[in-house]
């Protein structure tokens, strides 16, 4: 079924935008809003897509392997992002000491993802509203080795509201970045803190301060940052 599925989404780059929604629709059982856009030469490729009023997938992604992805209204997935997972698929030897994982993804109302970044959702990936994984170049992984273990394990990763992601940074599995955060360019996240409202920067990410909450970015209405 998933190679079928691959080569109709690739087929229908052909036709226009209108007859391509119409027909991801109707052939694969799609959700997307006639308000929303996928540009050509974009592979999305998941059991289940829901794309919400205004949400924009650009050119030259590659999105394989989900159970899910849904994208909130005014949602934004920039150009040349890789989105994979390991599928879930009976048999497999890997993750059988996670059974309860989802392959998703999820960007709740006015989130983004710009351009060039690495996206794992073995297990989920949730990024909350008005959020922007900015810059480019950054990895969120949701499964590694267990060393202890000698075994492949997974956990989500949890993004909050109103964070700004900069460039080229890493996220680790299971890691939650509080609501209203800024996570400074190549940090690495690799505990969990609980502190809304403060930069974090460093190898690994360590509070560095308070973010002024007058800051504009962090109250806007529009998730579009001219």
């Amino acid at each position: 079924m998933r190679k079928m599925r691959v080569l109709i989404v690739l087929a229908l780059n052909l036709f226009p935008w209108k007859v391509r929604r119409y027909l991801l629709n109707m052939a694969l059982g799609y959700k997307i809003h006639k308000s929303a856009n996928i540009s050509c030469f974009s592979l999305i490729d998941a059991d289940e897509v829901v794309v919400g009023p205004k949400a924009v997938i650009a050119a030259g992604n590659v999105i394989k392997g989900l159970k899910k992805i849904d994208m909130g209204e005014s949602s934004y997935i920039g150009t040349l992002n890789w989105i994979s997972a390991f599928p879930l698929d009976q048999g497999s030897r890997h993750f059988n000491s996670d059974p309860q994982r989802c392959t998703s993804l999820t960007l709740e109302m006015h989130a983004a993802i710009t351009s060039r970044h690495i996206i794992d959702c073995t297990d989920s990936v949730t990024i909350g509203e008005f959020a922007t994984v900015a810059g480019y170049r950054s990895q969120i992984l949701t499964h590694s080795i267990n060393l202890h273990d000698s075994k492949q394990r997974c956990k989500p990763v949890i993004i909050g509201k109103y964070c700004f992601i900069g460039t080229s940074v890493v996220i680790l599995p299971g890691s939650k970045i509080p609501d209203y955060c800024v996570l400074a360019a190549q940090s690495v996240w690799n505990k969990n803190k609980e502190n809304p409202w403060c930069l974090y920067a460093g190898v690994p990410a360590l509070a560095k301060g308070e973010i002024d909450r007058t800051d504009a970015y962090f109250a806007r209405i529009n998730g579009f940052v001219e």
